[in-house]
């Protein structure tokens, strides 16, 4: 872990930037796409179950 801090400081600003916003981005889709899949199993069990009843 240091060594990866000391690898930023040593690389400089820009490329820190473009990492962290790259890195945002993933966290975006995946949080995203976490959401769209838990939203789907809701609505699956819904109709699921009221098709039951």
């Amino acid at each position: 872990m240091f060594s990866f801090h000391l690898y930023f400081r040593v690389s400089g600003i820009s490329f820190k930037k473009q990492v962290y916003n790259h890195l945002c981005k993933r966290l975006l889709l995946f949080h995203i796409y976490f959401h769209l899949i838990t939203l789907n199993q809701e609505t699956f069990l819904l109709i699921f179950a009221s098709n039951k009843l």
